[in-house]
Formats: C-alpha cells, structure tokens, sequence
C-alpha cells in the first residue's frame, strides 16, 4: 500500500510540473529567491530563484491556469497586476464563467 502512495505522489508531482512554465538566465545574483530584474524578461507573476552556483536564476510561471470551461464562449484574460487569470464571456466581457477545472 506505501509503493502505491508514492507511486500517486510521484505522477501528480510530475503533472504539476509538466504544467509549469519556467525559463533561465546566465546572470550573478545571491543563491536564494530572486526579487530582482532580468534584462530583457519579465519576472512579473513568476517564482525566482537563484541558483546556488550563483551564475544563474530560475524563474516559473505560479498562476494556476483555468482549462475547465466552455471555450467556444468564453475567454481566459491574466491580471499581471493581481497574477491571477479570469474567465470572462466572449460577447460580454462584464461577466464572469464559471471554470471547473484549474491547472498549474
């Protein structure tokens, strides 16, 4: 019964991480989280981390991401000020639609 626990750990660790978006940079910084700016990328709505050679910085996308909802009439828009994502209706964007489903 303990192989099974970590055998469904293990796969839900790698959905939510096959769900990530991350990106890296070659630059100095303190090995830890990284608050600073990246030339020429945005860390706005993003988790950083400087790595612990401390020659490079890792950054991943930490907004979950609707996917449960009907696409044919609504439309996901990101709120990069509040990092969070909205489910709006295509013809009137004032109302909100309900999501079911979220990934990330």
């Amino acid at each position: 019964m303990a192989k099974l626990g970590v055998v469904i750990v293990c796969t839900m660790l790698l959905v939510a991480g096959a769900n990530a978006s991350c990106y890296f940079a070659k630059m100095k910084c303190e090995p830890g989280p990284f608050y600073g700016e990246i030339p020429g990328a945005s860390t706005k709505c993003y988790d950083c981390t400087c790595m612990s050679s401390g020659k490079s910085v890792s950054c991943c996308f930490n907004v979950p991401i609707p996917v449960g909802y009907n696409h044919k009439k609504c439309v996901r828009t990101l709120d990069e000020d509040a990092c969070t994502y909205k489910v709006v209706k295509r013809r009137n964007p004032r109302r909100e639609c309900p999501v079911n489903a979220w990934s990330g």
